[in-house]
């Protein structure tokens, strides 16, 4: 088993005493080629996976405690790619931007082939009563749970009411139309269409390339988030409506801005057992070496707000206001003890304010060097706190 180490404030790592406290980081917190990541909470364990694309072992899945500090504990698909014949044309095929979820005591992902549809793999049913999952798991053979040449982007969705939902894009390349996304319903088994897909979204006049569905539902309200504008100079979209099939309102949440980070692309949303909310995402940084691909590398981002993007007030991800309702977020390279969400303070002293805040203070005090955001030391941080 391989063993990942990524930057990260490194003051307070040596003084972490509990992994399900995030701890500062420096984007990337993956410096490698995860395209298309997804990421879900299971207990106090998240758990990642990504296009694997023609490569076995394929769906690799990456544990962490803390969202920073990944290891590589299993892999889906371990011997061979489902419907691959000798002769294929085989480079950047096959596996495409997967979905993980967990549902009655199963991992579950979907993950589309552009040129098969879309399949499911799942794991054998596990003990989790300890909140931590034992790998690796024994997984089934993948099931073509929606042939159509095209389909991609998939994502599920269990209901309360036991009704299965599955949204998803189109490629371009081989359907022959792209910038829609589409929803349909599955047997309650989840391996096997019940009803054709639906258009939901039509993006071609101010979202083209509309693609890399995630699919969430939270106090009666669906959440539909995909990015949109391409890989390199996107934007990221959250949709909700009331109903599976909308009409959905739409608000584009995250996107470049003025920084450095370019996309930013797909990615997932994900919450603490503390009730904090996060954002993961890839960027394209353009070629490496002799790589004919693009090299992709994922960020972490906070997703501003309590509970993010419930009613009343929708919320941006990362640097935005999240409270104003037209602002659009932008991507933060660092977090020092959870504070880094706050972007360029006007003030030095409105900075402080914030990230030395009592819900924060405890962290800084434990970190013991100066605050990025205020440009002095923890002690004199401490005491402009008293003033808030």
């Amino acid at each position: 088993m391989k063993r990942f180490i990524f930057p990260v404030v490194a003051s307070f790592v040596l003084g972490m005493t509990c992994y399900a406290e995030i701890p500062g980081f420096t984007n990337p917190i993956l410096p490698y080629d995860y395209s298309d990541p997804d990421v879900i909470r299971v207990g106090e364990t998240y758990l990642m996976t990504s296009s694997s694309f023609n490569n076995v072992p394929g769906l690799q899945i990456l544990a962490s405690r803390d969202l920073v500090h990944w290891e590589i504990v299993d892999a889906a698909i371990r011997y061979r790619l489902p419907g691959y014949e000798d002769g294929d044309e085989v480079s950047g095929n096959f596996v495409w931007a997967p979905a993980i979820r967990e549902h009655d005591g199963r991992l579950w992902i979907y993950y589309g082939d552009p040129d098969r549809g879309i399949y499911c793999v799942r794991s054998k049913a596990f003990s989790n009563q300890h909140s931590e999952i034992r790998f690796p798991l024994e997984w089934e053979e993948p099931v073509l749970v929606m042939p159509a040449k095209g389909y991609i982007d998939p994502c599920p969705l269990w209901d309360e009411d036991g009704r299965v939902w599955l949204s998803h894009g189109v490629a371009g390349s081989r359907f022959g139309l792209k910038s829609v996304l589409m929803m349909a319903e599955l047997t309650p088994d989840g391996l096997a269409v019940k009803t054709p897909s639906r258009i939901i979204f039509d993006g071609h006049e101010e979202h083209p390339t509309s693609e890399g569905t995630k699919l969430y539902k939270r106090n009666g309200y669906y959440y539909l988030m995909h990015p949109a504008g391409g890989v390199k100079t996107g934007w990221q979209v959250v949709q909700r409506s009331k109903h599976i099939y909308g009409p959905y309102e739409l608000k584009v949440t995250l996107a470049q801005g003025k920084t450095a980070i370019n996309g930013p692309h797909q990615g997932a949303w994900v919450d603490t057992p503390e009730g904090e909310h996060f954002f993961l995402h890839f960027q394209d940084i353009g070629t490496a070496g002799q790589r004919t691909k693009d090299n992709r590398t994922l960020l972490i981002l906070i997703l501003r707000g309590e509970m993010s993007l419930i009613v009343p007030n929708w919320r941006s991800i990362g640097n935005g206001r999240g409270g104003e309702l037209n602002r659009v977020g932008s991507s933060a390279m660092h977090r020092v003890a959870s504070c880094a969400c706050i972007a360029r303070p006007a003030k030095p002293m409105n900075g402080c304010r914030i990230c030395c805040s009592r819900r924060f203070l405890p962290w800084l005090l434990r970190l013991r060097h100066a605050c990025d955001l205020c440009r002095i030391k923890t002690r004199k941080c401490s005491e402009q706190s008293k003033q808030v």
